[in-house]
């Protein structure tokens, strides 16, 4: 799912990795934005990649990374 202009497991690595920055900076209305966007990207895949090196370890405890998109859609809602 790769386009000449457009890397999608690239766009989706950065969304996520805006997620949390802009969580620990208590931006909540970008932090939905950025999770709406993440979730749009539900369907690509990234196995294969280590994505607990990539966030806050005590955050995203007890997750399944393949359900990172639906929590942080989730909790972007409830704050």
């Amino acid at each position: 799912m790769e386009d000449d202009f457009f890397n999608v497991l690239e766009a989706k690595r950065e969304l996520r990795q805006g997620i949390v920055g802009c969580q620990k900076r208590g931006l909540v209305y970008s932090v939905k934005w950025l999770a709406e966007m993440c979730h749009g990207f539900a369907d690509v895949d990234t196995d294969g990649e280590d994505e607990k090196d990539n966030f806050d370890i005590k955050m995203l405890e007890g997750i399944a990374p393949k359900e990172y998109d639906n929590y942080f859609l989730a909790k972007s809602y409830f704050d």
